[in-house]
């Protein structure tokens, strides 16, 4: 089972903080979990006063929901990553702008920053999360790898499953369903969907699930979306590792997921 005893919810006091603070206080009632809001500032005191307003709107949900509004001061991934750390959270939750390549490539999503060294889940979606909070969790699909942590996504995949009584589809993958030259195409590709599924059987007998699998062609950014909206997914749960085949340290595959995903993903 997925336990969120705590979770930070990182806010830049911009409007789709709200967003963020309301999804946020929903999935706490969810999970009877601690919320910790933290705002990062670089430097400088007092806020301006649109700032202002959104952190009294923010504090005003406190009062149906407690929690913690924290200020620190430094660069904000690296803040909300050591804020993590101490605060012991379980889970981080925040939204992305979805920001284009070269911006990533820059360094300008704390996002992507952010899922690459946290020391714990981070739960993330595009623009306002507000839109999902009401929104029943009745499908989970879970994306595998096939790497040395398919297990423990697996594992958090099937305890939010069975938290919210939702059904569980996994999905694997793959360019190489497309065929390679100099082997008959359709032997090529029942062996590489073979191999898929025999990996995520082997991972099920672990975890003790039975859930519905795909093995689907294409680039894991590409297909693992595509399918989410297919099946009418309301959460996403997906391994957050770097891709080291391009850009080691620059491209998070798990960020280009969470762009193109039509509901929120979890990264574990």
């Amino acid at each position: 089972m997925a336990a969120f005893e705590k979770i930070l919810v990182p806010v830049d006091l911009s409007h789709r903080s709200i967003g963020a603070v309301r999804y946020a206080c929903s999935l706490a009632e969810d999970f009877g979990s601690d919320l910790v809001f933290l705002h990062v500032i670089r430097s400088g005191w007092p806020l301006e006063a649109p700032a202002k307003e959104i952190r009294d709107h923010i504090l005003g949900f406190m009062k149906l929901t407690p929690a913690r509004f924290l200020v620190r001061e430094g660069l904000p991934a690296a803040t909300i990553i050591d804020t993590a750390a101490t605060e012991k959270a379980d889970l981080i939750l925040m939204p992305t702008r979805g920001v284009n390549t070269i911006s990533r490539l820059l360094g300008r999503s704390i996002t992507t920053q952010v899922l690459r060294t946290a020391p714990c889940t981070v739960w993330s979606g595009v623009d306002d999360l507000s839109i999902f909070s009401r929104r029943p969790i009745r499908n989970v699909l879970c994306g595998l790898s096939l790497g040395p942590r398919t297990s423990k996504v697996l594992e958090c995949a099937a305890g939010l499953a069975a938290k919210f009584h939702a059904t569980l589809s996994l999905v694997h993958a793959t360019k190489a369903l497309r065929g390679a030259p100099g082997y008959p195409c359709d032997d090529w590709r029942f062996q590489i969907r073979k191999l898929a599924k025999d990996g995520i059987q082997a991972a099920q007998e672990e975890v003790g699930t039975n859930a519905e699998v795909w093995v689907e062609s294409g680039t894991p950014v590409r297909a693992v979306p595509a399918l989410a909206e297919i099946l009418r997914s309301d959460l996403l749960v997906i391994g957050k590792s770097p891709d080291f085949r391009l850009l080691p340290d620059l491209r998070s595959i798990s960020y280009d997921i969470v762009n193109r995903a039509p509901c929120p993903v979890a990264s574990v």
